[in-house]
């Protein structure tokens, strides 16, 4: 079996999978889990991996000859794969027969059980080009054709410094905080698609393990909506009142400032 996982990185990474878990997940879902899959998840149950790269032959939002994948989900009742109804919904996905293995909301890997709730094919989905392609017959296949895509240096000399909406997803794709640190800023700064950076902030709140990174999507958020960053305003008030709420859930003081300027934004 392929050696996938990232062991110098603990992200996403849930408690050991169990017997139990596997059943209830099968049970949950109405389908057959991959056996290759599961084998992956008893080694380590979701995280980063070795490799960042799939083969396609379309182009994408990302690329034109490959999709980024940089962690896969594992699974554990009320985490990883089974977030998937709740992101597909949020990201306005209406199909029951995804499970979600990897992605960030502009695309999506997901298990595909349209054809068969037995054996299902490895879908990509990039919400924002509005495609839906089948990559893989199988999640065996998928592993198979996992591998680490060689950027030129040039790439990566205006990949740092340029402010761009596509430098800024690609960093904030990545699995070194630093860049992901760097890829929002570097969003903020372009002032393009607001919300799309918003609902991924919202993500790395719910799912992201790095403070760092949680802390970073509060503040940008709330700089976001209380200096008008965000021109719709219904938008605008409607992430700073689902920001408050989670801010008021984390019950943490490091996060009052953000509390009150967001109080003040809405009262105001």
């Amino acid at each position: 079996m392929k050696k996938i996982w990232n062991l110098e990185d603990n992200n996403y990474i849930l408690e050991t999978l169990n017997q139990k878990d596997i059943e209830f997940a099968e049970k949950y879902f109405a389908c057959k889990l991959p056996e290759e899959y599961l084998n992956q998840l008893k080694i380590r149950n979701g995280g980063y991996l070795l490799y960042d790269a799939l083969p396609v032959k379309f182009k994408n939002s990302w690329a034109d000859d490959h999709i980024p994948i940089p962690f896969l989900l594992g699974l554990k009742k009320g985490k990883g794969i089974f977030k998937t109804k709740e992101l597909l919904k949020e990201w306005g996905i209406n199909e029951d027969k995804f499970i979600i293995i990897s992605g960030d909301g502009h695309y999506w890997i997901v298990l595909d059980y349209r054809t068969s709730d037995q054996e299902p094919k490895v879908t990509f989905i990039d919400t924002e080009f509005e495609l839906v392609e089948v990559i893989f017959n199988s999640f065996k296949e998928m592993v198979a054709s996992l591998y680490t895509h060689e950027y030129e240096d040039k790439d990566f000399e205006q990949y740092e410094y340029e402010v761009s909406l596509e430098n800024a997803k690609g960093l904030i794709h990545s699995n070194n905080t630093d860049d992901i640190l760097h890829g929002i800023s570097l969003w903020v700064g372009t002032l393009e698609e607001m919300e799309s950076l918003i609902k991924i902030l919202f993500r790395f709140i719910h799912t992201h393990e790095n403070s760092d990174v949680i802390y970073s999507s509060f503040e940008t958020l709330t700089n976001l909506v209380v200096n008008d960053f965000i021109s719709d305003k219904n938008l605008a008030k409607s992430a700073a009142q689902k920001l408050l709420e989670e801010i008021e859930q984390q019950n943490d003081s490091v996060l009052d400032p953000f509390k009150f300027l967001l109080s003040q934004y809405l009262n105001g």
